[in-house]
């Protein structure tokens, strides 16, 4: 998700997650105010702020997700530009009622630039979960996509998309994710 300039580069970031969230609400992703973007700035992209998005199913699952990102230089300056978009850290919250169920965080630096007590990708079990482990463990799971969380919703939890092609445009948006993500 590269472009020749910052704004082009978080055009080209924000799309696919759009499009992504596009398959189970209507609610759009919104940043934080700051609406020119430069490089090597911390900036925060949430859905649906402040509150989590309802969305259609049998078991009322709400979905809260926040991500921060910045615009860096990228090495290899193709044709698609010598910008791109580096994620910083994300919480996609999956909500039975306002109970967390499951939590997926990714947040190795703190945003006072300290590094975060843990900094691997992790899942959290909620409250409403119902198992044995609680809400302050921290289950190792490697990087999760957006993409890999309304999927399981779908899939799952019986999230009701709002598209009939929904898998499949997941499927496209998380190959671009993945196509240019760098670990």
């Amino acid at each position: 998700m590269a472009g020749r300039k910052p704004a082009e580069a978080v055009k080209n970031f924000l799309e696919p997650l759009q499009i992504a969230a596009s398959c189970v609400t209507k609610a759009i992703f919104v940043t934080d105010g700051r609406h020119k973007p430069e490089t090597d700035t911390l900036y925060t992209l949430a859905l649906g702020a402040p509150d989590p998005v309802q969305l259609a199913g049998p078991h009322r699952i709400k979905l809260r997700a926040v991500l921060t990102y910045r615009v860096v230089r990228w090495g290899k300056g193709d044709e698609r530009g010598p910008l791109k978009v580096s994620t910083a850290s994300y919480a996609y919250d999956l909500l039975s009622g306002n109970a967390a169920l499951l939590t997926y965080h990714w947040q190795p630096v703190r945003r006072d630039g300290r590094p975060h007590r843990v900094p691997y990708p992790h899942l959290h079990l909620g409250e409403a979960s119902g198992h044995l482990l609680g809400p302050k463990n921290h289950v190792p799971t490697g990087r999760v996509s957006f993409e890999a969380v309304l999927r399981f919703a779908i899939e799952e939890l019986l999230v009701r998309p709002l598209r009939s092609d929904a898998l499949a445009r997941l499927a496209r948006t998380e190959d671009r994710f993945l196509k240019f993500k760098t670990w």
